[in-house]
């Protein structure tokens, strides 16, 4: 037990030790008659997250008492059936606090803007797994496997690789024509004239056209099956 409790000791003061030296460094001038230059890393979303849940949990349940063994057995013979114990009065009545936007993102309930993430269910692996096949992924799904790519590389400061990459831009094109034809229509009115008429049709066909790339990158069905080249 001493030679427990020395290690314990040793390991607190080593981490003290490096706590210490951190600390001293962040806070050590540059130069002389500098002030001293405090440093704060980054959290990870993730600890943070289950740091501030796990403490309104547990501040939510200081109320709360676990069964007791007299509470179990008084419950003996009114179980399901008549027979045996309540299995609810085994259950500790924890209280689960709601998560915040900012824990549902971090969790991975959401994605980090709070949209919905088209998750890919349990079944559909284990039904693959079992064909010795892999899962079909919807053009949703593929979707959102080209954005997270896209992202994860922008924050490695790396190119996202050629496929993603071409998802990103042809999402973005095809953005760029919508926002076009809304505008086009928009001055056009209800009585455009020949030559927005024929604008108007151009730039739908580029969208279909755009569409059609998309849905062959993504793994859908294309709308388009002869796509015209697009007139950029």
């Amino acid at each position: 037990m001493a030679a427990i409790t020395a290690a314990v000791i040793a390991g607190v003061g080593t981490a003290a030790s490096v706590g210490g030296g951190i600390y001293q460094a962040t806070q050590t001038p540059t130069g002389p008659g500098q002030n001293p230059q405090i440093s704060k890393l980054p959290q990870d979303p993730i600890s943070k997250a289950m740091r501030e849940y796990e403490a309104r949990m547990t501040i939510a349940n200081q109320g709360q008492l676990p069964p007791s063994f007299q509470s179990v057995l008084a419950t003996g013979g009114q179980g399901p059936g008549g027979t045996g114990v309540d299995p609810n009065s085994e259950k500790f009545p924890l209280i689960q606090p709601g998560l915040t936007p900012q824990e549902e993102a971090a969790f991975g309930f959401t994605d980090p803007r709070g949209n919905a993430i088209p998750y890919v269910s349990a079944q559909d692996t284990t039904n693959a797994a079992a064909n010795n096949q892999s899962v079909n992924l919807t053009p949703q799904q593929r979707f959102f496997m080209a954005k997270e790519k896209a992202y994860d590389a922008h924050l490695s400061g790396q190119p996202a690789g050629p496929w993603a990459s071409s998802v990103m831009q042809g999402y973005r094109r095809e953005n760029q024509l919508n926002t076009r034809l809304g505008n086009v229509q928009a001055n056009a009115g209800d009585t455009p004239t020949t030559q927005q008429s024929r604008r108007i049709a151009n730039i739908q066909q580029r969208i279909t056209n755009v569409q059609g790339r998309q849905a062959g990158r993504l793994g859908g069905t294309d709308p388009n099956a002869t796509p015209q080249a697009e007139n950029r």
